[in-house]
């Protein structure tokens, strides 16, 4: 088996391969954004496994992975339409609605922003917004 063939096997213990394959519509806007900005499959990943720490019962978590990920992803399809939007814009309007969404939705003492943010993106990620990026991407949330 070679390793672009590994890719497309499913793997049970991918939570986000497991959303994806139920979420048909936000698959396709997950694999623009990470053609986009590559790494940021692993924010959702991330995002998956902070809600599953954070969330005591599986149907809750089920209903907070949904709409954190179904929003964010959305944000960024409408700001991938939207020209007056940059490219960071783009990554900045994922990013500040996914942890927008998750800071709402995950009944906890929440980290604060910097801190969830420094747990959830790589840092190649962080330093492509930068401070301004991540403030460009708020209306969108």
């Amino acid at each position: 088996m070679t390793p672009d063939t590994r890719k497309n096997v499913a793997n049970p213990s991918d939570p986000l391969q497991s959303w994806r394959s139920r979420h048909a519509r936000e698959r396709k806007i997950l694999a623009v954004l990470e053609i986009d900005w590559p790494g940021t499959q692993d924010v959702c990943r991330n995002a998956i496994d902070y809600v599953l720490q954070q969330v005591p019962e599986a149907e809750n978590r089920d209903r907070v992975v949904e709409g954190c990920l179904s929003v964010a992803l959305n944000a960024y399809r409408v700001a991938l339409h939207d020209l007056t939007v940059s490219d960071r814009g783009r990554l900045g309007s994922f990013l500040n609605t996914l942890m927008f969404e998750l800071r709402s939705r995950v009944p906890a003492d929440h980290p604060r922003e910097p801190e969830l943010t420094r747990r959830l993106v790589p840092s190649h990620l962080q330093r492509t917004l930068g401070e301004e990026g991540m403030n460009e991407g708020r209306d969108a949330a």
